[in-house]
C-alpha cells in the first residue's frame, strides 16, 4: 500500500475489464439485495459536486444513472457516471483522511483517478491516486441507505471492500448445451463430482480430464434478460451456484437448486481464446485453484485477473449428424454426438430405383463414399452426409432383327429414296445408296424421305458409321466412363468400341460429348486410325493419305480443323475406301 497522504506514483495491473458496473459493498450480508455506490439525486443525470453516497437495498434492476463506465489506463481507472461526463472525484484534491467523495466534471485529474486491486479477503480496495486513500463508507455502516461516501485512511474493513456487478453485460453465447474446457490446460474440462445425473444440493465442481462421457459433464447456458446467463447441468436440475451467494475471495463453486439468485447468474465475457464468467453476487471470476490442472482440482471464485485459471474454452457439447437421400428416399434420422464420444452412424440405408446405394460422402456429388453405414464418427463437429449411389446396369435390349436390304435403285428410276439424293451426278449419290443398303446398314437418314447430306456430323454419329461399316465389331468390355454415354443411346456400343480401339476418346475423363459436330480433319484422322495405317497423331498424316486416296475429289473440301464435314462426305469418304 502506498504512502497514505501522498499522491501515487504508480497503480495496479487491470483487475475489472473495462465496461459498465453496479458497484457495491462486499460487507452486505443480505445476499438477496446489494447496497450500492450512488450519487444523490441521481434519477437524473449528476451535475458538478453531487455527492456521493450509499443506496440500497436494490430490490429490482438498477436504473441507469446508478451504473458507473470503467475504464483503465496505465495502472488507473477512470470511474464516470454511465453515459454522462461526471466523474468520481475526490474533493479539491485533498490528501486528508476523511475528505469527501462527489463526482465532477471529467477533468483526468489525480483526484479523478482510482487504482484498483483485490484486498485478498472479501473483495477490492478502491484508491484515489491524488491521496492513496481508499474509498470508504462513513462509519462502516455498509447496510444504511444514505450513508455519505468519503476516503478514508487504508483499513481493509467491510466499509472499504467493493465489488463491482457487470450491468448488461454482452452475450456472446448462444443458448444451448456446451462443454467448458480450461485455459490452463484444455484437456480438463468443468465438471461435476459424481459424473452423474442425479446429484445433491452443493455437489462441488472441479475440473477433470474430459475423457468422460459430456452427457453428464455439459451445462446448459440460457440467456437472461438483464444479460447474465443461467448455466444449469444438462444432465439434472442443479445451477452453477456461489456458495453462500459470498463476495469474499476462494468462496467455493458448487451445484444448487435453480432458484435465480444472484448467486447463479452469470456474466460471460470474450478473452482471448476463451471467456471469463463471473458471478453477480460477487463480480468475482470463475478460476481454478492455483491455477493447476490436475484431477479434483477445485474451482473456485476469485478476483478477475486475466490469467490462464479464469480463461474458459466454451465448445458445444453436442453435434449432429444429419443425413440426406440425395434424390432417393429414407434417408436415417439425424443423430446426436456428445463431445470426445465416438458415435455410431446408423445403419438405415435409403433407397432408389435404379440405382445401388454405396454409402455416404459430405459432397452431394461425390462418386466415392466417405462413410459406411455404422461406421464410427469420432470428430466434434456438425456433419451433413449425402447418399452416394451408382447406376444399376441395364442388360442390353434384344436387336430387331433388321430388314434384308433391298438393292439399291439404278440411277436412271424416277423413284429415288430419299428426296434430296435424285441427281446422281452428285459425287454422294452412289455413296448415299451404298450406305443405307449395306448389310450391316451404315446409316439411314435424317427421317424417312431425306438423307441430310449437308448436316454436319457429330462425334456420336460418326463412330457409329465407323462401327458398321468395320461390321459391327463388339467392345472387349463394358467399362463407360462417360456420363453422357448410357446403354440405352444408339452408339453405345460404337463410342466403346472406337475409344478401346484408340481412334478416339472423350472431350475428358467423363465426358464424349455425342452431340459435338466433326471437322474434316476429324474424320479423315478417325477414319485413317480406324484403317490401322498410321498411328495416334493428329490429321497431317491423316490428310497427306487422303490426298493420295483422292478421297476429296469432287467435294469441293479440305481437310481442316475449322471445316465442318457433312454427311453425304462421311459416307463417300467410307465408299471410296470400302467399296
Amino acid at each position: 500500500v502506498p504512502d497514505e497522504g501522498k499522491e501515487m506514483d504508480s497503480g495496479y495491473s487491470r483487475t475489472i475489464p473495462d465496461g459498465d458496473y453496479l458497484i457495491c459493498t462486499a460487507g452486505t450480508t443480505d445476499k438477496a439485495s446489494f447496497y450500492f455506490l450512488d450519487i444523490q439525486g441521481s434519477e437524473v443525470p449528476a451535475t458538478a459536486r453531487s455527492n456521493v453516497q450509499l443506496c440500497g437495498p436494490l430490490k429490482a434492476e438498477p436504473s441507469a444513472y446508478d451504473i458507473w463506465t470503467l475504464k483503465y489506463n496505465s495502472g488507473f481507472y477512470t470511474i464516470t457516471q454511465k453515459s454522462t461526463n461526471m466523474a468520481l472525484d475526490v474533493e479539491g484534491a485533498s490528501k486528508t483522511s476523511g475528505s469527501n467523495v462527489q463526482v465532477y466534471t471529467s477533468n483526468d485529474s489525480s483526484a479523478q483517478k482510482w487504482a484498483i486491486s483485490a484486498n485478498g479477503r472479501n473483495g477490492y480496495r478502491i484508491q484515489a491516486k491524488c491521496s492513496s486513500f481508499s474509498l470508504d463508507v462513513k462509519g462502516g455502516k455498509t447496510t444504511t441507505s444514505g450513508t455519505n461516501v468519503q476516503q478514508y485512511s487504508n483499513n481493509d474493513t467491510d466499509a472499504q471492500s467493493w465489488f463491482f456487478v457487470p450491468y448488461q453485460p454482452t452475450q456472446p453465447i448462444e443458448n444451448g448445451r456446451y462443454i467448458l474446457l480450461s485455459g490452463v490446460d484444455n484437456s480438463y474440462e468443468l465438471d461435476i463430482a459424481g459424473n452423474t445425473g442425479d446429484i445433491e444440493n452443493h455437489t462441488n465442481v472441479q475440473i477433470w480430464k474430459d475423457t468422460a462421457s459430456s452427457q453428464n459433464n455439459a451445462f446448459t447456458f440460457t440467456k437472461l434478460s438483464n444479460g447474465y446467463y443461467k448455466i444449469t447441468q444438462s444432465a439434472g436440475n442443479k445451477a452453477l451456484d456461489v456458495y453462500g451467494a459470498a463476495s469474499t475471495i476462494n468462496a467455493n463453486i458448487t451445484m444448487y437448486t435453480d432458484n435465480g439468485s444472484a448467486a447463479q447468474q452469470w456474466a460471460v465475457t470474450r478473452e482471448g481464446t476463451g471467456y471469463s464468467l463471473r458471478a453477480k453476487c460477487s463480480g468475482m471470476a470463475l478460476d481454478v485453484y492455483g491455477g493447476t490442472a490436475a484431477n479434483g482440482t477445485n474451482v473456485q471464485q476469485y478476483p478477475y485477473n486475466g490469467t490462464k485459471a479464469q480463461n474458459w474454452i466454451i465448445v458445444p457439447a453436442e453435434y449432429t449428424v444429419s443425413y440426406n437421400a440425395n434424390s432417393g428416399s429414407g434417408a436415417p434420422t439425424a443423430q446426436v454426438k456428445y463431445y470426445k464420444t465416438d458415435l455410431a452412424l446408423s445403419t438405415v440405408e435409403p433407397v432408389r430405383d435404379g440405382y445401388t446405394f454405396l454409402g455416404w460422402a459430405t459432397d452431394p456429388n461425390a462418386a466415392n463414399a466417405s462413410y459406411q453405414p455404422g461406421a464410427i464418427y469420432s470428430e466434434d463437429s456438425n456433419i451433413s452426409l449425402y447418399a452416394v449411389w451408382t447406376l444399376n446396369s441395364i442388360p442390353e435390349p434384344e436387336p430387331e432383327p433388321e430388314p434384308e436390304p433391298e438393292p439399291a435403285p439404278e440411277p436412271d428410276s424416277d423413284s429415288f429414296l430419299f428426296d434430296d439424293v435424285q441427281d446422281a451426278s452428285q459425287y454422294y449419290f452412289d455413296p448415299v445408296y451404298w450406305a443405307y443398303y449395306a448389310d450391316p446398314q451404315v446409316t439411314n437418314g435424317i427421317d424417312d424421305t431425306h438423307f441430310g447430306p449437308n448436316q454436319t456430323v457429330t462425334r456420336g454419329q460418326c463412330v457409329t458409321f465407323l462401327w458398321r461399316a468395320m461390321g459391327k465389331p463388339e467392345p472387349s468390355s463394358e467399362n463407360n466412363p462417360f456420363i453422357d454415354v448410357k446403354n440405352t443411346d444408339y452408339f453405345y456400343k460404337a463410342v466403346l468400341w472406337a475409344v478401346e480401339k484408340g481412334i478416339t476418346d472423350g472431350v475428358d475423363d467423363t465426358h464424349f460429348a455425342p452431340a459435338k459436330t466433326l471437322s474434316t480433319a476429324h474424320i479423315t484422322t478417325f477414319l485413317y486410325r480406324t484403317l490401322g495405317i498410321g498411328g495416334n497423331g493428329w490429321y497431317m498424316e491423316a490428310a497427306d493419305w487422303a490426298a493420295e486416296e483422292n478421297l476429296l475429289d469432287n467435294m469441293d473440301l479440305i481437310v481442316d480443323p475449322g471445316v465442318n464435314c457433312p454427311r453425304g462426305s462421311v459416307v463417300t469418304f467410307l465408299y471410296r475406301v470400302l467399296k
